[in-house]
């Protein structure tokens, strides 16, 4: 009696501790190649519209369970593709307020991996905010950069690392 009481704690306790410990990632891109007009808030261009594509192929198989984009058309676009192969409503951000704001919406969002889609001037602020990482500041023409965060959850406390930086798409955005 006393052996299965063991065993049932132990089990009780494994399962426990599994339970509270698990990775997820974040995948955070610029928004793809934008129309020069209009000037407030352009569309996609039809190569921003093939690299978005491209970045649905690339996280296909990645188990995205939801994704962030700013108020603006081009980053809706961007993440669009993905958010049609998942089935999944994008969260709308404003991209005008602190990378902090969005930065506790991240962190509170409990859904597994994660794609973000910012802008030249955020992507590098929402990285440095969730993992403490600089990274070098992102050019007007650079739009193929893709950052991934890996962030592992044990027992109530999460740790952030920038845990890959890579490229998608074609031509590699130039």
């Amino acid at each position: 009696m006393k052996n299965n009481f063991l065993f049932f704690l132990v089990l009780l306790c494994s399962i426990f501790s599994l339970s509270s410990c698990y990775t997820s990632y974040y995948y955070v891109v610029r928004h793809a190649e934008k129309a020069s007009a209009p000037a407030e808030n352009p569309p996609l261009t039809l190569v921003g519209q093939q690299r978005a594509i491209a970045l649905c192929d690339t996280l296909r198989d990645k188990k995205v369970h939801s994704i962030f984009v700013s108020q603006y058309l081009r980053t809706q676009q961007t993440a669009q593709p993905s958010a049609n192969l998942l089935q999944i409503s994008p969260i709308q951000y404003n991209a005008s307020e602190p990378v902090e704001d969005l930065v506790m919406r991240l962190r509170a969002n409990s859904r597994p991996n994660t794609l973000v889609v910012g802008h030249s001037n955020t992507v590098p602020g929402i990285i440095l905010s969730l993992t403490g990482t600089a990274i070098n500041p992102i050019s007007d023409n650079d739009y193929d950069n893709l950052f991934i965060i890996k962030r592992v959850h044990k027992w109530k406390r999460s740790t952030y690392t920038l845990f890959r930086t890579g490229t998608y798409g074609l031509d590699g955005g130039r």
